[in-house]
């Protein structure tokens, strides 16, 4: 029992450093100004990998799994299991919205992907500093110069530098093999946020159409790119 406890501890903290990027990304897109929107931009980034780090919390449940009878193998199973799926969830919806970020400054397909990839070896690179140099993401505000001593030591290792591209790998495959589930969630959060935008900047042509009409119709495109023709409407939702 005191391993279940100690677990659900844990867990619950690391589950809450993984929602918090989410919330920043939010905050960047709600508020304004630009100075506000830098600070969120840049925490989103700094707890972007506290995501996708649940992945190395796997190893407490090797060394768990022998310490416990079938039935507590069974809750282990799900404690974990809920672990990695709450959490490398977030990674997709806390990721995504960087796409179609890139994707809004119309840049080269390769050029977008390139930055992607790179991004997720950056994260894989986190991860490394975060479980081996014991590394938090606070730490790059109240003690950088620990941050870069770290950097520096993993960067002189090959041993080192192999797990970072074994961890960016991870992270790279993991999102483009289920980043639709990001797509999925972003895409009713960009609608409202699109109608919004044109309710305060072209009210005369909102009142040509229904709000819900037009929530149905864009609904219908349930594409990674928002760029449909409203048929009924003289506007476009354009990405």
């Amino acid at each position: 029992m005191n391993i279940f406890l100690f677990n659900t501890s844990w867990m619950a903290f690391n589950l809450y450093l993984a929602f918090l990027p989410i919330v920043f990304y939010w905050l960047f897109f709600t508020l304004k100004g630009k100075f506000l929107k830098c600070i969120f931009a840049l925490l989103w980034l700094v707890y972007l990998p506290n995501t996708i780090y649940v992945f190395t919390d796997l190893h407490h449940l090797v060394e768990q799994w022998i310490e416990v009878n079938t039935l507590g193998k069974l809750f282990l199973a799900y404690q974990y299991a809920f672990l990695e799926i709450i959490g490398l969830t977030c990674f997709l919806f806390a990721f995504y919205p960087l796409e179609k970020v890139i994707h809004y400054f119309k840049w080269k397909k390769d050029t977008r992907y390139t930055v992607l990839i790179l991004l997720n070896f950056c994260i894989g690179f986190a991860m490394v500093l975060g479980k081996i140099e014991r590394v938090n993401s606070w730490d790059v505000f109240l003690n950088p110069q620990f941050v870069i001593l770290s950097t520096i030591s993993i960067l002189s290792s090959i041993k080192m530098l192999g797990l970072v591209i074994l961890f960016g790998l991870f992270a790279n495959c993991f999102y483009f093999l289920f980043r639709e589930t990001g797509q999925s969630v972003y895409m009713p959060s960009c609608l409202l946020e699109k109608l919004f935008y044109f309710r305060q900047h072209l009210p005369y042509k909102i009142k040509q159409c229904h709000r819900v009409d037009i929530m149905f119709r864009v609904m219908q495109y349930n594409s990674s790119y928002f760029s449909p023709y409203i048929d009924d409407c003289n506007f476009v939702i354009i990405d």
